[in-house]
């Protein structure tokens, strides 16, 4: 089995239905239902959308979407594909931007035409007037709209198949176009807003891509800027400045993806009133740590106050520009570029803040390691130098371990591991230096005896024990994220993607061979980004953080394994408290017995409560096919 579901750009869109009070959002990262200003669902590959990027979307004659795999409706639950065998030529559809539908015929702007789809004998219907790479596709009233690079054409939509097309304007290409009650047809086109005599009435020179009549006011997009213009007006008035990734007369979308800087745009807005839809994510695409809090995943990085977003709800908080966040036991730690340490616990209560002055000015705190239930964590001053600090009872305490700019902290064993400067530095326990390795390293993991580091050209592995090296896999890939499985297949994320290695066979997953939404962020010299990949064993998924989101990924092979490494505590357990089964997958069954084989409760999940006599135990834990016991000595105090 092998799953992916995404949680990607919600601001950035590219179309929109509505159906009763609910939007339907085609965004680049998947199809999404929104009800007022909260994410209901984000549909993925479990409801049976063939891949994440959705182009457009229609809620007339049920819903429909159009994604780069084709068109798909929805039916009893999931979305299943049209055969487009009805076609003759499918690669357009595969290669288009739109649909729009009424009544029995769906409309589809392909790539170098446009067709139509009959419902009701699921048939092309040709079209008998051959359009120049259309560019535009909309429905006004009871009028097909076509805008192509030489004019605009409109037709009455259950008309087209005539040849009695009115040719409304030649001579540019037409983006857009509305009927106005007072000015007629005014078309966005790459040079301005033109009207049907071709006299250029607002904005020359500007490439006008959406326009959207709301009422008696239009609403026009061009690539800086979001303007409406009133019926007796000569002079658009500016409303929002930004890109916008799409407009209708319900709202407009800031931002889009393929910039360079930012990962989720910068909002959706109401139109008339301009308010924002809170609920969308992160404003920026330095992500710099994840975490999982029940059945929600926390993403951090930095960009602003509100430095980290919750999945699924897209709600963000933070305490400032966050370097990494981790969990330990029931504690949450966010290092901060600058701010120094933030400690809370799960509901977020309880929070204590250890500001840049109670660390002598060392307040950029990049990495946290924990070593035999001791709390580590690196910081650096405003010039570089770093420290090594501890906590004891949430209060700083410096170890004595003093570097430049060393970033990251890692623990296995016996042995905390500090990085920086092309070397990594092994201390034991008492924290005595143990040893070095060369090594230029963006992350450590470790996987028994065998030492990972993940570079700018590749996986490096050394043996903990004799720090002598072993061997390297993918060479000259920069890898910023590191997971070993429990069959022992290495996991990294990097400059290629995902990919998955297990001693013999090496697959890559990119962009272009699965729904990841891009690759994950490289590391900086100044700032070291990395943790862009988080093994979740208990939901038996991998997440992954790219400059365009974040992935979801899910394949039988994580849990591989999983029978070598359950561990049952506490051990024995006292009257009344919870008995966990740690590294147990997420789904599997537990039937308990007694010494002499008497079984006497079943559970699904990983734990339960100790509710039975005194006496020992034999925890059966079955997942996937497979059993695996455990002891557990139960007792009656």
């Amino acid at each position: 089995m092998l799953g992916w579901y995404l949680w990607t750009n919600t601001e950035n869109l590219l179309d929109v239905c509505k159906k009763n009070d609910t939007f339907y959002l085609a965004t680049p990262g998947g199809l999404i239902k929104t009800l007022g200003d909260s994410i209901v669902k984000i549909y993925s590959k479990v409801d049976g959308i063939n891949t994440a990027e959705v182009l457009s979307v229609s809620c007339e004659n049920g819903l429909w979407i159009l994604t780069g795999a084709g068109l798909q409706y929805f039916d009893n639950g999931k979305f299943k594909t049209l055969d487009l065998i009805a076609f003759e030529n499918p690669e357009e559809i595969l290669s288009g931007s739109k649909i729009r539908i009424r009544g029995e015929y769906m409309f589809i702007l392909g790539k170098t035409k446009v067709m139509v789809y009959r419902f009701t004998d699921s048939a092309e219907v040709p079209i008998n007037i051959r359009f120049t790479k259309p560019k535009f596709l909309e429905i006004f009233n009871d009028s097909l709209l076509i805008g192509d690079t030489l004019g605009f054409y409109k037709v009455k939509y259950d008309e087209f198949y005539l040849s009695a097309w009115d040719t409304v304007f030649m001579g540019r290409p037409v983006l857009s176009a509305v009927k106005h009650p007072n000015f007629g047809w005014i078309m966005g086109t790459d040079s301005g807003i033109l009207d049907t005599l071709g006299n250029t009435l607002f904005l020359p020179g500007k490439i006008i891509r959406f326009m959207a009549l709301r009422g008696d006011t239009i609403y026009l997009a061009t690539d800086s800027a979001v303007y409406n213009l009133s019926p007796h007006s000569y002079t658009p008035n500016r409303i929002k400045d930004g890109y916008a990734g799409f407009l209708s007369p319900w709202f407009f979308g800031i931002g889009r993806i393929n910039a360079p800087y930012y990962m989720f745009g910068y909002g959706i807005y109401e139109i008339p009133s301009l308010q924002k839809l809170e609920s969308r994510g992160l404003p920026y695409t330095t992500l710099t740590g994840v975490i999982t809090l029940g059945d929600s995943v926390i993403v951090c990085g930095r960009g602003g106050a509100n430095a980290c977003a919750v999945w699924p709800s897209g709600n963000t908080f933070g305490f400032g520009l966050t370097n990494f966040v981790r969990k330990h036991k029931d504690k949450i730690f966010f290092g901060l570029n600058g701010g120094g340490l933030v400690i809370t616990d799960s509901l977020f209560t309880d929070t204590v803040i250890i500001t840049a002055s109670q660390l002598g000015g060392f307040g950029y705190v990049f990495d946290m390691a924990v070593l035999k239930d001791t709390v580590y964590f690196v910081s650096w001053e405003p010039f570089g130098n770093s420290k090594v600090f501890k906590l004891v009872d949430t209060i700083p305490y410096e170890t004595g371990i003093v570097d430049y700019a060393t970033s990251i902290l890692f623990s296995t064993g016996d042995r905390l591991i500090l990085c920086g400067q092309s070397v990594c530095k092994i201390y034991y326990d008492d924290l005595t230096p143990y040893g070095s390795i060369s090594v230029q390293a963006n992350v450590v993991y470790s996987f028994g005896d065998t030492l990972l580091f993940g570079t700018n050209k590749g996986v490096e592995m050394y043996s903990l024990k004799t720090l002598g090296y072993i061997g390297k896999i993918l060479d000259n890939y920069t890898i910023t994220g590191l997971w070993v499985g429990m069959d022992g297949r290495i996991w990294a994320s990097g400059s290629m993607g995902l990919s998955e290695y297990d001693e013999k066979n090496l697959r890559i997953f990119s962009p272009t061979n699965s729904p990841l939404p891009g690759i994950s962020v490289s590391p900086s010299a100044l700032y070291p980004l990395r943790f862009t990949l988080f093994g979740d064993v208990e939901r038996g998924r991998l997440i992954i953080l790219t400059e365009k989101g974040v992935a979801f990924f899910e394949d039988t092979s994580i849990v591989s394994g999983w029978w070598d490494n359950l561990v049952i505590y506490p051990n024995p357990a006292g009257k009344g408290k919870t008995v966990r089964i740690k590294n147990c997958p997420n789904g599997a069954n537990l039937y308990i017995f007694t010494h002499f084989g008497k079984r006497v409760k079943n559970v699904k999940g990983c734990s339960f409560k100790n509710d039975l006599p005194l006496g020992l135990y034999v925890v059966i834990v079955e997942y996937n096919g497979r059993r695996k016991p455990l002891k557990v000595v139960l007792l009656d105090r």
